[in-house]
C-alpha cells in the first residue's frame, strides 16, 4: 500500500473551506522531476548522513527535497511510493493507487513532493481519478 498523508498549513486552510480534510500524496522530490531544471535538488543519502544535491541548472532549491533532507520520514514514506511505483506498468500503478486511496477521502493532493515522473505514471492518475468521480483530485 501506498503512504498518503495530512498534515500541512496549505492544507489545513483548504480542508475548513471544503469542509473535509484533504489528503496528500508525494514522491521523492528531483528523483521523480523529469523536466525539473531550475528548481532541480534531490535528497540523497551519503555516508555522512543526507545531503542536498543540485542539479546542473540550479537556480533556487525545491522546498520539498529541502524538507526530505531535514526530515527523515517524509524523505522515506516519499522514496517507499516511488518505488513501490516504479515496479509497476499502468494498470498495477492504476490497482495500486485506487487500493491505497484513504478511506472516505474527498479531495486528494497529488504531489506535494515529486511529479509525474511518466506517461504510463500520469495515466495511471486518470484512471483513478475517472474512477472516483466523488474525489477531487
Amino acid at each position: 500500500m501506498l503512504v498518503f498523508g495530512h498534515k500541512n498549513n496549505k492544507l489545513d486552510k483548504l480542508a475548513k473551506i471544503l469542509g473535509h480534510k484533504v489528503h496528500s500524496f508525494s514522491l521523492l522530490s528531483g528523483h521523480s522531476c523529469p523536466y525539473a531544471k531550475i528548481c532541480n535538488s534531490q535528497a540523497v543519502e551519503t555516508s555522512a548522513g543526507m545531503r542536498i544535491l543540485d542539479g546542473p541548472h540550479t537556480e533556487f532549491r525545491c522546498f520539498s527535497a529541502s524538507q526530505e533532507v531535514l526530515f527523515p520520514s517524509v524523505y522515506k514514506s516519499r522514496k517507499y511510493n516511488f518505488d513501490l511505483l516504479r515496479q509497476y506498468d499502468c494498470g498495477g500503478m492504476t490497482d495500486i493507487i485506487d487500493a491505497s486511496l484513504p478511506k472516505k477521502a474527498k479531495c486528494i493532493r497529488v504531489h506535494v513532493g515529486g511529479d509525474f515522473f511518466s506517461q504510463l505514471y500520469f495515466d495511471a492518475w486518470l484512471r483513478v481519478a475517472s474512477r472516483h468521480n466523488d474525489i477531487v483530485f
